[in-house]
């Protein structure tokens, strides 16, 4: 009878067992008591321009489970964008009944749901789990060891593709194989913003465009850490800038003999800038770049040029005029970097400036002398006699190019991490001042080597139909 006793208290032991949740970190019921909140919080220091919102990860590393969410950068109040927690059966509306009224749009009813390809204001929520979830200031979460990461929230600029298919992976896809992107463009895609007309790409080693207006991506992460049951885990982010701010300058000088042209715009376009971002960690990938547009303001004698216009917005000047000889061209970009070129005298890939220098040329025809009858009138040494001129104006655009092997080196823009794939910023702000001027005529850019440096290379010039 005792050994019947031990029997039985072992079968009801074993049976209790098999129906309770052994182990918190895979419960999955809606309900269950297994979870905990977290709070997610951001120190911008003395950040000026930060972002609407961040995209926070919740990765936990044992008993894979994830979890995303959308927080605002300076309220701390977000929602969940992926495995929100289930709403309990209870509160889960009931179907409706025969003729009741509900919230489906009839056909042809305006709705809230984005169109095929519409831009969002966040991250689209993943295919799976996809349960909406009220905002708040507290995260409710299985517990277990998670590590947390957070990156800029921007849809306009960025392509989270790899996030959502990372969040809905059930195949052992991990973070360090999860990457987050600046968008590219073609050169003429809808919606690009990056050139002036007449632009032509002498840079084709297959890289795509940024827009030329890109703001500061930030990220940050933090070292596993666990969230036990009934707690409230305080998550606090120091999120860091990933881009450096960096000036460029640089000086054109006009050669021609009789200065009849004013330089009206410049335009340039730095290759090799890192847009992707393995989320693991915070690593930029130098195999992925792109090509960067940017205006160059124009300075003489240390005065801004600026453009004139008249009163129907027309433009009337550039600012400059026929008298200049030297122009100080000065340019701001934010940016992941910049990568140099391996080879110093290469001409296309990474590390490659180009220029498009927008000119309006004055050209005076002369008006010769004829008598009563139209014919031309010569002089004593039969020379044609000039009595005025016409002046004829055209536009037309000058581009060059330049490998900044030397300046780039010489910058330290990026420390280049083991195996050579990977880079991280060294500095937030940095100086290009490129050495080598841009020496100008009215058809082309001089070609006169400098030993040692970098040296500017003509790509040619056109005449354009442009306004200044």
């Amino acid at each position: 009878m005792r050994e019947m006793r031990q029997l039985l208290g072992m079968f009801l032991l074993t049976l209790t067992l098999c129906l309770s949740c052994t182990d918190a970190e895979l419960c999955y019921q809606p309900n269950h008591p297994h979870r905990a909140d977290a709070k997610f919080s951001f120190d911008w220091g003395s950040y000026q321009e930060i972002p609407d919102s961040m995209l926070v990860i919740c990765n936990r590393v044992v008993n894979l489970w994830k979890a995303a969410a959308v927080v605002n950068s300076q309220t701390n109040i977000g929602h969940f964008i992926f495995n929100a927690p289930r709403v309990p059966a209870e509160e889960t509306p009931a179907p409706p009944t025969e003729g009741e009224e509900t919230d489906t749009p009839t056909e042809g009813e305006e709705t809230d749901t984005p169109a095929e390809g519409e831009e969002t204001d966040t991250p689209a929520p993943s295919t799976r789990a996809a349960i909406s979830s009220p905002e708040s200031d507290r995260f409710s979460l299985p517990v277990g060891t998670y590590k947390f990461l957070t990156i800029s929230c921007d849809t306009t600029e960025l392509d989270y593709t790899n996030v959502y298919k990372f969040l809905n992976d059930n195949t052992g896809m991990v973070l360090q194989d999860v990457d987050v992107s600046y968008k590219t463009y073609g050169i003429r895609d809808k919606g690009y913003r990056g050139f002036r007309p007449g632009w032509e790409d002498n840079n084709n080693y297959g890289a795509r465009y940024m827009q030329p207006d890109v703001y500061p991506l930030f990220y940050d992460t933090i070292a596993p850490r666990d969230l036990n049951l009934g707690e409230t885990m305080r998550c606090h982010f120091t999120p860091n800038a990933l881009t450096q701010n960096i000036d460029v300058y640089l000086t054109i000088k006009k050669k021609s003999e009789n200065n009849h042209f004013t330089i009206d715009s410049v335009q340039a376009e730095l290759a090799g800038i890192p847009i992707s971002l393995n989320l693991s960690t915070g690593y930029l990938d130098i195999t992925k770049t792109a090509k960067l547009p940017f205006r160059m303001d124009r300075y003489v004698d240390g005065q801004k040029l600026e453009v004139v216009k008249d009163s129907e917005g027309k433009i009337v000047s550039s600012g400059d005029t026929h008298e200049s000889t030297e122009i100080e061209c000065h340019g701001n970009i934010d940016c992941t970097g910049i990568v140099y070129n391996a080879d110093p005298e290469a001409l296309s890939g990474p590390g490659i400036m180009q220029l498009a220098i927008y000119l309006t040329i004055e050209k005076k025809i002369p008006i010769y002398q004829r008598d009563q009858n139209g014919d031309l009138v010569l002089d004593d040494n039969g020379q044609l006699i000039i009595i005025g001129y016409n002046t004829m104006r055209s536009a037309k655009m000058i581009q060059g190019k330049i490998n900044l092997f030397h300046t780039l080196r010489e910058a330290d823009l990026l420390e280049y991490l083991a195996g050579g794939r990977y880079v991280k910023k060294k500095v937030d702000h940095a100086v290009l001042r490129i050495n080598a001027d841009v020496e100008l005529n009215a058809d082309n850019i001089s070609e006169e080597s400098n030993e040692g440096m970098d040296s500017w290379v003509s790509s040619g010039s056109k005449d354009i139909i442009i306004d200044i």
